[in-house]
């Protein structure tokens, strides 16, 4: 039987309009307790992204973003 895959009420995504490549987000993800998502990468215009697969939706990328670039995206 295939596993399911979990049902979050929110998924994050940075934009790149936005994003001004200050890593604040990336820093409390892989430092502060948060899952390691926040990846270093090209996505239209920012050089962080965050994977979905293995983002655990703690929100500290959000919280954390001086301007505001970490969208929270309703489910």
């Amino acid at each position: 039987m295939a596993e399911e895959k979990k049902q979050y009420k929110f998924t994050f995504k940075i934009t790149g309009d936005l994003c001004m490549d200050c890593a604040t987000c990336w820093y409390e993800c892989v430092y502060e307790g948060g899952s390691g998502a926040v990846k270093v990468g090209y996505n239209g215009g920012a050089f962080y992204e965050i994977d979905e697969e293995t983002c655990i939706r703690c929100g500290r990328c959000y919280r954390a973003c001086p301007v505001n670039a970490v969208e929270r995206i309703k489910n």
